[in-house]
């Protein structure tokens, strides 16, 4: 029974981790997205000016 018990943890640790790195992948795509964004407005603004 403890071989399967360990078993289940490793998996529930394993799940965790994987949902962990997909949230942070996520929030970096949206900041860089975000960041793009702004580089694209501040771009075009610039080029108005001139």
């Amino acid at each position: 029974m403890s071989i399967g018990m360990s078993w289940c943890l490793n998996t529930m640790s394993t799940n965790r981790r994987a949902v962990c790195l997909a949230v942070t992948s996520a929030g970096t795509a949206a900041r860089c997205t975000i960041l793009l964004n702004l580089s694209t407005k501040t771009t075009i603004l610039v080029l108005r000016l001139l």
